[in-house]
């Protein structure tokens, strides 16, 4: 049998060992939490004509993680393009423009045989950390949400999107389950922190419960004064108790409720989606009539 000396020991260079080979220490991050589209929730385009997708590259400054990010999406966007043709002999990049800032469009021109091929494609957010690395040496880790366009949508209808950090009924209908709101909206530590102390009080008041009705059977059932005395006053302190843990229960139940409506989560895209309808009244005025016309675009 190992001495738990030795074994103690055993887990402390284990542990050591383990942090200086892999131990990576975060600097600064362009956000406190990680937006939600990298939450395994990319955004779903309003139109056929493009897509999102994600693209992550590590550099030695935020340009060249940047930079490399770009050349990912461009290896991604070259496999969509070849994906559904028979040959891709002679593709090629004819040129690109490549954005010096977040509201421009990157556009890259395929040469595939005789065919050329338009990929437009729009960054849309970004997230970086910085990582101190274990030999010292500083790295950017770079994330950016692209929208591209199809192979057959040259000029594809991107959708107008803004940003917002609130959730409201989104956190709320979620926190009927206490926390989950939370949890939801990148609040791991107060999701789980309200699940964990909702649970508690529960229990609680279970306990609480079981022992007020324990002892006041066990009045019940005996005659002697003294033993009376004793179990009401037990009673008494376990019905506080118990009362305490409800009014517990219901305060925290409701701040987790409010909480997941009010307070800012992790950053969320939202899409303006444009409406393709529109609706008019036209005065009328000529020789024969005299009104309005009613005029409906779809």
């Amino acid at each position: 049998m190992i001495k738990p000396i030795r074994f103690i020991l055993c887990v402390v260079m284990v542990c050591g060992i383990v942090c200086n080979t892999s131990a990576q220490r975060i600097l600064s991050k362009s956000e406190k939490l990680k937006p939600d589209w990298m939450a395994n929730r990319t955004p779903k385009p309003s139109n056929r004509s493009f897509y999102y997708t994600q693209s992550t590259e590590w550099g030695s400054d935020i340009q060249a993680a940047r930079e490399g990010s770009y050349v990912n999406l461009f290896s991604q966007v070259r496999s969509t393009i070849t994906r559904n043709r028979s040959t891709t002999e002679g593709l090629g990049i004819l040129d690109q423009i490549v954005p010096d800032n977040q509201k421009d469009v990157m556009i890259t021109r395929y040469q595939i045989g005789r065919d050329v091929v338009t990929i437009t494609a729009q960054r849309v957010d970004e997230y970086w950390e910085t990582f101190m690395m274990a030999d010292g040496e500083v790295r950017y880790e770079y994330t950016g949400l692209y929208a591209v366009g199809y192979p057959e949508y040259p000029s594809p209808e991107f959708d107008q999107v803004g940003f917002t950090y609130r959730y409201g009924m989104r956190g709320v209908v979620r926190s009927l389950i206490p926390g989950y709101g939370q949890l939801y909206k990148g609040q791991k530590g107060k999701g789980a922190a309200i699940l964990a102390g909702e649970v508690a009080l529960i229990t609680g008041i279970i306990f609480t419960h079981q022992e007020y009705d324990n002892y006041r059977k066990k009045i019940k059932q005996t005659h002697n004064i003294d033993h009376i005395r004793t179990y009401s006053n037990k009673a008494d302190n376990y019905k506080t108790a118990r009362n305490i843990c409800i009014g517990g229960a219901a305060a925290l139940y409701i701040y987790n409720l409010v909480d997941a409506a009010v307070s800012p989560g992790r950053k969320r895209l939202v899409t303006n989606r444009k409406n393709s309808s529109s609706f008019a009244i036209i005065p009328v005025t000529n020789t024969d009539y005299n009104g309005v016309n009613l005029s409906m675009t779809f």
